[in-house]
């Protein structure tokens, strides 16, 4: 809503206005043919509301909303919007960190599962080369004996001949 009023055309006004206090008060009517009124007394100035019903109400009104009053609502108004303004901005500081630290997390969950993934692969490998070296040791200890039963072999044929 106060983005629809003009707040600097008010402070002007109530800078401009009397600073003293403003007081609502009623003078009845000295009969039915004088009506009383209603006024608001700033300083030595009175400002008369004559109107038939709540009259007081409309100087009493008058009189609550003072200069100094408005000022110290605008004071207020203009705080709570600093305050508005720095809140929205630390908000916005606030989600850019989540959604950084969003990214970061999603960014080590991948880390982590290419990691496993790796990790998985090289524990495969390494059974895979386990076996190739049991099939080695196998084939050494397999050609080892042929060799030995080779020259056994000749030995014999030597022995024979």
């Amino acid at each position: 809503m106060s983005e629809d009023l003009d707040l600097d055309a008010l402070r002007k006004i109530a800078v401009a206005a009397p600073q003293s206090d403003w007081e609502a008060y009623s003078v009845p009517g000295r009969n039915r043919n004088a009506a009383g009124y209603s006024a608001v007394e700033v300083g030595d100035h009175e400002v008369r509301v004559t109107a038939p019903e709540g009259c007081f109400r409309i100087v009493a009104h008058m009189a609550a909303f003072d200069p100094p009053t408005v000022l110290a609502i605008l004071d207020r108004l203009a705080t709570a919007e600093r305050d508005r303004d720095a809140s929205e901005e630390k908000a916005g500081h606030f989600m850019g960190c989540a959604n950084a630290a969003e990214r970061e997390e999603r960014r080590l969950r991948l880390a982590h599962q290419e990691a496993y993934a790796r990790a998985n692969t090289a524990e495969a490998n390494v059974l895979r080369l386990e076996e190739l070296a049991t099939d080695i040791e196998q084939a050494r200890s397999d050609s080892g004996l042929s060799i030995r039963v080779a020259e056994e072999l000749r030995h014999r044929l030597k022995e024979d001949h």
